[in-house]
């Protein structure tokens, strides 16, 4: 079994897809997109930092190798801060030659005491960074967990039988719905839609909120990240996937130090040069997140406001079913005597259905009784 097989497997265990849908399109790009993508580079840098050799290290002192490595990896290397003049604004002349005074942040004859350079910073977040991919993503995952559990399985109790794709394959019409199972499923829907009507407010509102804790996730995640990579996150992302300013940010290349003691308890430092390869990763991940939660936020906020104008307007409910479910012909005395709960059930129930079926249900939900007595107001 390849690798990939391997991760498919295990994504699947963790994310498996319902085959009954019981909530949106956006709601699934928080918790399974972007759980997914999330994920995905948390198992790349875990296999990296675990099973390979995440910091090297090179010196000119006798002190094992490995030893060396460890500490620095536990106690973080240092960089010059990004590369610019303090005074001008300008790229530093090392830092454009990728010379070594661009990570030298201790001078053994100026700084005997161990101190960095001031334009240096240290970076001690990257053993971290698989773990904090996993407590994000769980972030992002626990909207869906609550609304499951809020839910309480209606969707799935209701639409159990009408299954999609055996319903697209060979059912093209309504005289074929109009007898056997799927008929009496329908009508069954139709009877708990008649007993439940005016009492889905409260389990439409938990859905909402669910809606809304997404929003807020993601800014979240904004201020969190950034505060994870010491304020750089959107720099990160202003300089794209390649040029050499993430160097400074996410140092493939970094300086380390460790104070070691003589036999006399004269302390001796001791510096090296360290490759960091797990920031190559690093780099790519955190420029794609910065521009994959601002598309996430925008498309969030949009939804959030077709979710208000859905509560609020009959004509944005009128639009909904005839432009994103493809129903032209319906009597619309449903949309304007059903409130804002019955209309978020009539939608979950419709996004298991194709537009035969959809249809379908809707032309024997104007015959029940409410509806037509409805229709005779008109």
């Amino acid at each position: 079994m390849s690798l990939v097989d391997s991760l498919k497997d295990i994504h699947l265990s963790i994310l498996p897809q319902d085959p009954v849908k019981i909530d949106t399109f956006v709601f699934r790009l928080h918790y399974f997109w972007t759980v997914s993508f999330i994920l995905v580079f948390s198992v790349l840098l875990s296999l990296s930092q675990y099973a390979g050799d995440p910091i090297d290290c090179i010196h000119d002192h006798n002190i094992p190798d490995d030893t060396f490595d460890r500490f620095c990896w536990v106690e973080g290397t240092w960089t010059r801060k990004l590369g610019f003049d303090a005074i001008g604004g300008q790229m530093d002349k090392a830092f454009l030659r990728k010379d070594l005074n661009f990570v030298r942040c201790f001078d053994e004859s100026t700084n005997s005491d161990g101190k960095p350079h001031e334009d240096c910073w240290q970076h001690q977040y990257y053993q971290w960074v698989a773990l904090v991919l996993v407590l994000q993503a769980g972030c992002f995952y626990f909207p869906r967990y609550l609304w499951q559990i809020w839910e309480q399985g209606k969707i799935q109790s209701l639409v159990s039988g009408l299954d999609r794709t055996s319903l697209i394959k060979g059912l093209q019409s309504k005289n074929e719905l109009q007898k056997g199972e799927i008929k009496d499923k329908i009508q069954l829907m139709i009877q708990y839609w008649r007993e439940a009507k005016g009492t889905n407010n409260l389990w439409a509102i938990k859905f909402y909120i669910c809606e809304l804790l997404c929003v807020l996730n993601v800014v979240a995640q904004f201020y969190f990240t950034n505060f994870f990579l010491n304020g750089q996150f959107a720099q990160v992302a202003r300089q794209g996937l390649n040029l050499d300013e993430n160097d400074s940010i996410l140092p493939i290349l970094a300086e380390c130090r460790l104070t070691t003691y003589g036999s006399g308890g004269q302390p001796q430092l001791t510096s090296g040069l360290c490759v960091l390869p797990l920031n190559i990763v690093n780099q790519k991940f955190y420029s794609l997140y910065w521009y994959w939660l601002s598309a996430l936020l925008v498309v969030s906020i949009l939804a959030l406001t077709l979710r208000i104008l859905q509560i609020t307007s009959h004509d944005m409910k009128k639009f909904v079913i005839v432009y994103f479910y493809r129903i032209k012909e319906f009597n619309d005395v449903i949309l304007k005597r059903s409130n804002h709960g019955d209309w978020f059930l009539l939608i979950r129930l419709m996004d298991n259905m194709n537009d035969v079926v959809s249809s379908l249900f809707l032309d024997e939900l104007e015959k029940i009784k409410p509806f037509e007595a409805y229709r005779a107001d008109e």
